[in-house]
């Protein structure tokens, strides 16, 4: 018989757990201090208005579903898109159509696959001149278009800024010791660049807040109730906050505009692997994980329902037909996308079925995904090397952190699927209209910094 000898009173696990404790609530209490009220949005969602005058498009890089409160996510990261997503309409289940900046982002302002468009290569290419942008759509409806970006991927040399009045790239990543442009600079700029603009109004604005390389905002941490940490979760997380600022920042100077009364549509370019879960990597661009696919797409002002959930498929090639519709303007027929403005109307509760298409080749990787109602197929062509070491994967849609692979106890199911998402992408690649372009240093480094270009 042998005896144990007496656990001390304060052994390392209560050490541990009673800092925690003393971490949590000293977290807490300067929590109230600092305030944690979220001003409501200016004007309630009307169904029965007229088309607004002002159509304003954010789209938020690295803008993950599950890490914002529209989604459920109990730490206080984005309360304002929250408040505009319960008082207005928003999507359960939007997938992008890549993995990355530059074809996410050409997907939700053409409306055409970013395959077709040879952007879901990570070689620098343009939208083709042959692809209609939101921006050419309102303008030639006759409003005035303004856009701006703080990432450079979607800067004018890559095309993005076809159709509008005026627009704005960056090529200042770094500025003043801040790893990233923030968003409230950003709006600063939008706004002086609509302050003498009459009239109807389309604006369209990229935020990069929560964007790798990040600073340790330990203000935000504190805000968001624990003490400050570096772990990439609570560091994304505390980025979250300063992109939901922004928005707030934006809605504010709107009004003092008189321009209060304007659709405001937020959606996600992709999201961000945090390794969380720990299959999902840290970044993003290579892997096609609901945790790197899966963005909020929230619609706020007039005719837009309030309170109103949309479940079922929605993708980003929706976004041109369903924006249009809900600005009172006329798209063709023939988009790649859906027209869902019946559901932010309030007279569905579901997105029509859909089978999404994601692909991304960049750096190493060469991924494609196939997203349907009931099933969830994933393909890795490249030589990336995968962090469960496999080249084929099978998911329940309704897994979404794709937990338990079933490729080999549903083999026709993946082989059906396989065929199907690979079909998809030789016909999208079959029709690709390719506009190569150079990059100047600066630019190439800007790229590089953010990860999508290799050192």
């Amino acid at each position: 018989m042998s005896l144990r000898p007496a656990r001390p009173l304060w052994s390392l696990r209560r050490l541990r757990s009673a800092s925690t404790r003393i971490r949590t609530a000293a977290a807490s209490a300067l929590l109230l201090g600092l305030g944690a009220c979220t001003p409501s949005p200016p004007r309630p969602s009307d169904p029965a208005a007229d088309a607004p005058d002002t159509v304003i498009l954010v789209v938020g890089c690295t803008l993950r579903a599950d890490r914002t409160n529209v989604h459920g996510h109990d730490r206080r990261t984005t309360p304002y898109l929250a408040e505009l997503a319960e008082d207005g309409a928003h999507f359960t289940r939007t997938i992008a159509n890549s993995g990355w900046t530059r074809p996410t982002i050409a997907a939700i302002t053409t409306g055409s696959h970013p395959v077709r468009m040879g952007l879901d290569d990570g070689k620098h290419r343009a939208i083709a001149p042959s692809f209609t942008t939101l921006g050419e759509r309102f303008q030639d409806a006759g409003w005035t278009t303004v856009g701006i970006t703080a990432n450079p991927n979607a800067n004018p040399i890559f095309g993005f800024d076809q159709g509008f009045d005026q627009y704005q790239g960056t090529n200042a990543l770094f500025r003043e010791g801040l790893a990233i442009r923030p968003g409230v600079d950003v709006i600063e700029d939008f706004i002086d660049m609509i302050d003498e603009v009459d009239g109807k109004l389309y604006g369209q604005i990229v935020l990069l807040d929560a964007h790798a390389p990040w600073l340790v905002n330990r203000w935000n941490q504190l805000r968001q109730g624990h003490l400050p940490t570096r772990k990439r979760k609570d560091v994304y997380d505390a980025a979250l906050l300063d992109l939901d600022r922004a928005l707030m920042e934006l809605d504010r100077r709107l009004d003092e505009l008189g321009r209060g009364d304007r659709l405001m549509v937020v959606v996600g370019d992709h999201g961000q692997g945090l390794r969380t879960p720990r299959w999902a990597g840290q970044g993003h661009g290579t892997l096609l994980y609901d945790a790197h696919v899966h963005v909020p797409w929230v619609f706020h002002g007039p005719g837009v329902a309030p309170g109103h959930e949309i479940g079922g498929i929605s993708q980003q090639l929706d976004m041109v037909p369903t924006l249009m519709a809900m600005a009172g303007e006329a798209a063709e027929d023939g988009l790649a996308g859906a027209d869902l403005s019946a559901a932010v109307r309030g007279r569905a509760d579901k997105a029509p079925p859909a089978r999404v298409l994601s692909a991304s080749r960049v750096r190493k990787a060469d991924e494609i995904r196939l997203t349907t109602e009931d099933w969830t197929v994933l393909k890795a062509r490249g030589k990336h090397k995968r962090p469960r070491r496999v080249s084929q994967e099978l998911f329940r849609t309704d897994d979404t952190i794709q937990a338990h692979d079933l490729a080999k106890e549903e083999r026709d199911t993946l082989l059906r699927l396989l065929i199907e998402v690979e079909t998809a992408w030789r016909e999208e690649h079959r029709q690709a209209e390719i506009v190569p372009v150079g990059v100047t240093d600066e630019q190439q480094e800007l790229l590089t910094e953010l990860g999508y270009i290799d050192d």
